[in-house]
Parts: structure tokens; sequence; C-alpha cells
């Protein structure tokens, strides 16, 4: 079969790959538009006698589907291994060269035995993916005539259920036979003929860690304003929503699954500032909408999201100020005159760029070098995105006048609440498996303390929230930031160096001179690193607009917004509801005129 070439792919289809980025592709076929195999589609009564004989005992009828499988051949005894992966995935980064490797050793052990080694992008072919009921990336499957994983229309054998699959797992899985091999690869002593070329490998080996710490600080330190990092938040919120809720077209959402997720956005209700549309208007109408939405199944979910990104932006020069997902701030007061039309939310009709939906979407789907640090992929601003939201929701559930109105909506509002909401959404809809994994056993083990640090108490205290939610997000980011350069270091089998684990924390000196009370960025201030985040991750107050009033910050003090909270709104709230009364008794009993 034809498989062809990366260099006759569209350059779309390219940034949702990981492996055209490969110097060697000779082991590892890249699964393109070819190898699908579509279930041709039922002629009218074909589908009529489907559907009755797909009946339900209840009554109830299944969906007729359209199948989307691989075609890969198993003839002759050949064994196909597909990894199912996504490009934003950081383990699925990690793992591809050792991919590529593994395929090279296995084809170089086996004996007499011909295979096949594939790898497919669950962004670029989704519907694959969801067909074998992939839940965490990467995923690697074999099949094998005469084994019980002989029909590619079913799923293969997971070869890394229990780790990274070398050649001698996958020849125990997959019932074949390997040839002894002591030559030890990417080892330097077995390849250079000279003790001179080896000390230059190994000071190049040094040379790539000191690159990518490099690398870090330069990314942590990029220039740019709060309007990225809202907007690279709402990003991936709704990409998540879009591929990751209904992980396939065939199973509908657990009650459990739509607790978490339901919890998740009245987390983002209540703790991101009231300036973000994408919160005000998206989020909220979700949450009013959300059993509606939600028992549409898949395409519904996906319909609701991709209607609010088809939103117009204002042109001229600083139309990427504009996105979406960006802030309500002062320059752009204009977007308060949101139309929720066809059009979805934009600028003014006078003022906006006639851009079909398509194009529109596209443009607020993506992600801003904030986060993609201008790499290729698509999605590769996925992963920093979420992580965006998480501290957002952290620094701002730790302000007073959204835990005030949390508290009065009924949330859960406690810091030991938010960290569970998190964990859950996390354990539920992050679809990476390896940094999912490591996130709870970090979080069923107490990491960084939490089950000490954080309380379940009530939020009573206004004048004086903790932060404790948000250093500890904080310190869990940045353990993650070294674990992942450290595993890097551990793949190209060198020593993970102080520079490099300086360079992983964040914020840099640079960026917070106070932060930070040694040399090697080990011990913290933590009541600087608060400052940081808050002014980090949460718009300035002249950047904020009170949720029921707009008040001027020079004549209204604190003490006169807080009177407010407590009395004027409560005070609001009884007389709507004595009004509504009021009208439904006089609707029930309409006066009656008497004559004398």
């Amino acid at each position: 079969m034809y498989i062809p070439n990366t260099e006759d792919w569209k350059k779309e289809e390219l940034q949702q790959t990981l492996y055209q980025r490969e110097t060697n592709l000779t082991y590892v076929r890249i699964v393109h538009e070819l190898h699908l195999t579509k279930k041709p589609s039922p002629t009218k009564g074909e589908k009529e006698a489907t559907i009755a004989n797909t009946a339900t005992k209840d009554g109830e009828e299944d969906e007729v589907q359209e199948d989307n499988y691989l075609d890969l051949d198993l003839s002759g005894g050949q064994i196909q291994i597909v990894e199912f992966y996504a490009p934003w995935c950081p383990h699925c980064q990690h793992f591809a060269p050792h991919y590529v490797k593994l395929a090279n050793q296995t084809k170089h052990q086996a004996i007499s035995q011909e295979i096949t080694f594939n790898a497919i992008s669950c962004t670029l072919y989704q519907e694959v993916c969801e067909y074998y009921e992939i839940e965490g990336y990467p995923t690697v499957f074999g099949w094998k005539e005469g084994t019980d994983f002989a029909d590619m229309k079913k799923r293969g054998i997971m070869l890394n259920e229990e780790g990274e699959p070398n050649p001698i797992s996958i020849g125990e899985d997959l019932g074949f036979d390997l040839a002894q091999d002591k030559v030890v690869y990417d080892r330097a002593e077995s390849r250079f003929s000279n003790s001179e070329d080896q000390r230059q490998y190994l000071k190049d080996k040094i040379q790539r860690g000191i690159n990518l710490a490099k690398e870090k600080v330069e990314n942590f330190e990029y220039d740019f304003d709060i309007n990225e990092i809202y907007h690279n938040a709402a990003a991936s919120l709704c990409f998540l929503l879009k591929t990751a809720v209904f992980s396939s077209s065939r199973k509908g959402l657990t009650t459990y699954r739509k607790e978490v997720l339901h919890e998740f956005l009245q987390l983002v209700d209540w703790a991101t500032p009231e300036a973000w549309d994408f919160k005000r208007i998206m989020v909220r109408d979700l949450l009013q909408n959300y059993e509606e939405v939600m028992s549409g199944g898949k395409t519904s979910l996906e319909n609701f999201v991709l209607r609010y990104q088809k939103s117009t932006f204002k042109t001229g020069k600083r139309k990427e100020e504009l996105l979406w997902g960006h802030l309500n701030e002062k320059p752009y007061r204009k977007r308060q005159k949101q139309l929720l039309n066809k059009s979805g939310l934009g600028a003014e009709h006078g003022k906006s760029k006639e851009l079909t939906d398509a194009a529109v979407a596209k443009e607020h789907a993506g992600w801003t070098p904030q986060c993609t640090h201008y790499e290729p992929s698509t999605n590769a601003g996925y992963t920093c995105g979420l992580w965006n939201l998480f501290h957002i929701l952290t620094v701002g559930a730790t302000q007073k006048d959204n835990q005030f109105y949390g508290f009065h909506c009924g949330y859960f509002t406690s810091s030991k609440d938010v960290a569970a909401t998190i964990r859950n959404f996390i354990a539920e809809f992050f679809r990476c498996e390896v940094c999912r994994s490591n996130f709870l056993k970090m979080y069923e083990g107490c990491g960084r303390d939490h089950c000490h640090r954080l309380d379940d108490t009530l939020p009573l205290d206004l004048e004086k929230p903790s932060k404790e939610i948000s250093l500890w997000l904080f310190e869990v980011h940045n353990a993650v930031n070294e674990r992942l350069l450290r595993e890097w270091a551990e793949r190209e089998r060198r020593v993970f160096s102080s520079r490099e684990r300086k360079d992983s924390k964040f914020p840099t000196p640079k960026q917070c001179k106070s932060c930070w009370l040694d040399d090697a960025n080990e011990v913290w201030d933590p009541s600087a690193i608060v400052k940081f985040l808050e002014r980090f991750y949460w718009p300035s107050t002249s950047q904020i607009h009170l949720r029921h009033l707009e008040l001027d910050q020079h004549e209204a003090s604190p003490l006169f917004q807080q009177a407010l909270g407590f009395v004027l709104l409560p005070t609001l709230c009884i007389i709507f509801q004595f009004v509504k009364r009021y009208v439904k008794q006089v609707l029930r009993n309409p006066p009656t005129s008497k004559l004398e």
C-alpha cells in the first residue's frame, strides 16, 4: 500500500504530527489518509433494516454510525504496531525519539518476522482514535495474525500498559523470537574509535542540556501582556471541551464525569475575573444550558463551543489584541456591546472585518506565542494554556470579592475544594496518560503537603483570605518543569545539571528579583511569590469591572465597597423576590371592581 511522503502533506496536517521533524523515518511509517477505511454508507433500505435489528428492549434505537478503522495488512504473519499520540502531549514528545529507536532495534533483532511500526496523530484523525477508544496518550497497540489480536477492526494488545515497551516485551506480547544483541545503543563507547571523539560527543550532550535550560528561561521571559495568558487559557479549555469530554462518539458521559466537569465550570465562573468575556458569556451560558448541551452528546458540545468561536474582531494594527479570549480592558470597552447573534461575540458591525466562520474560528481556537513558543505544531500551546487556567483559578480563588461571590452562589470555595476540583478535572479529562498519572500520584501522596496546608473551612474571613492554594500550585508546576527536564536528560543518558534545575524554576530572577532567596532558585519568599503571581495572572484593579456595580476606585473606599456587598446586594435580592411574588399573586387573583 502506498504511503505518502510527508512532503506531500498539507501544512495544516504537518502541524498536527510529531514525526515529520525526525531526520530518520526509515523505521516508522506515518499513518495518513490512505490508511483509513470508511465503512460504506448504507442505503435507505439497509439503514431501516439495521435500525430495526438494533432496537433495544425498551424500544430505543441505536444510532447507525460510520466506522473509521486502520486498514493495515496482517497477511502472511505480519505484525502491525501502532502508536496513537497527540502532538501537544509532553510525554508523546519525549517518547517520539524512543519510538523511532524502538522500531529500529526491534526490526534489527526480529528473526524472520516482518514488523511494521506506525504512528497516527489523534488530533489529525480523532475519529480513528475514538473508534479504538483511546483514553490516554501515548497508547501503543499491536496486532498479529493467528493471535487473539488479529482483527484491525478491534483493539490490539496494549504494549505500553506497564511502561515503555522494549523489543523483549514486544516479542513476548506478540509471540515472536528475537536474536540476542549485545550492542547497547546510544552509548558513546560503542560508537567512537578514539577517546577524542567520545569526549566531544559527551561535551555536545552537556551543551544540549545548557541549550534546553536557556530555551526554558527565554520562554519564561517572553514579552507578552496579560491578554495572551487569558486567551490561551480560553483556547485550551475549548480544545478540551471539544476533544476530551466525550472520549468516544459511542460513549455517553457518565454521571460522575458530568458532575466533575460541572464543578470545574462553576470554579471557572466564580474564581476568574468578571472582565473575562469568555467566562462571563460562554461559560455561564454553558452552565445555564448544561443538561441540554450534555444530553446532546459530543456533537452538541462541539457545536456549542464552535458557535462562540465564530466571532469577528476589529481590524487594524492591534487586531490580535481583540481575540475573544482576551480581557475586557479599558482601551477596548466597545467590546462590552457584545452581539449574541449569528456571528457570536465580536466588535461592532461597522468596524469588523468580514471573515468566513471557519477563518474566525481558527483564529480564536489557536494559541499565541506565549504558549506555542513559535513551535509549528497546531496544538503546541494546549498544556501551557491549561496551566495558565489553573494558575488563574488558584490566584482568583484567593481574591475576597471572588470568594464572596462564590460563597453566595453556593459553590465550593474552600482551598481544599479548589484543589480537589482541579484534581478531579485532570483525572477525568486530561488525556496525556503519563502526565495524568504523575499528577494523581503526587496528589494522592499529599504532594507539597496540600493535605495539611489547605483547609476546608469556608472563606468567612474576607479581610485575610488564605494564599496557600496559589502557592501550592506554584510549587507543583515548578516540580513538573524540573521533572520534564530531568527526564529529558535521562533519555539522553547524561547528568541532570544544576544549571538545568535552576532554570526550570518559574519565575526567573529577572522576572522577580525578590522571589528567590538563594542563587540556586531553591528557596523562595512566599509573600514575594504571592505578589508576583497576582501581578502575573490577575488583572490590575483598573482592568476589572465590579460584578454588580462599577464604582470609581478613588471615590469608593474598600470598606464602602464591602458594605455595598453585604447590605445593598442582599437588599436588592429581597426586593426582587418580593416584587416577583406580588406579580405572581396578582396574575393568579386579578383585582375585580365592585359597584356600590
